[in-house]
């Protein structure tokens, strides 16, 4: 049995479930992190292995929504941990596409020991996210960070 990306788990999930984009936005945030925050506290990923399944997991996102015709940015979440640089946190909730992620974690040392993630964030008719209450709930915790 061979792994599918999880975009593809996803949108069927949506499509037979009523709920809708909420749960799947919640659902796939919390899904990410602890993957990536397990894998990493077990000591058994490497920057590079984290890197490298970043971004095939981004670039299988991707291309599934231009497959299927899903207008989709992604949402940058940072690790929001004290050892989180600044330009990290910075972007934290904002929304880019697919390129312009790609694009920032080859930058520099943009990758090197990085803990951020980006999940995608489906989009209306006009390119607004359907998601409000997400972009809401992203940057009540980056203020919540900052403050402490």
């Amino acid at each position: 049995m061979s792994m599918q990306s999880p975009i593809r788990i996803w949108w069927r999930w949506l499509i037979s479930n009523s709920e809708g984009w909420r749960e799947l936005i919640k659902w796939s945030i919390n899904l990410m992190r602890v993957l990536t925050r397990s894998a990493i506290l077990v000591g058994r990923i490497s920057d590079s292995e984290l890197h490298e399944m970043r971004i095939r997991k981004l670039q299988n996102d991707i291309s599934d929504s231009a497959r299927l015709g899903i207008p989709v940015k992604f949402m940058h979440l940072s690790a929001l941990t004290p050892t989180s640089r600044e330009h990290h946190v910075e972007r934290h909730g904002e929304l880019f596409t697919g390129q312009e992620m790609l694009d920032w974690w080859a930058e520099g040392d943009n990758r090197v020991r990085c803990r951020c993630a980006c999940t995608p964030v489906l989009l209306d008719n006009q390119g607004r996210p359907m998601t409000p209450d997400l972009m809401a709930k992203a940057k009540m915790d980056l203020k919540a960070f900052k403050a402490s």
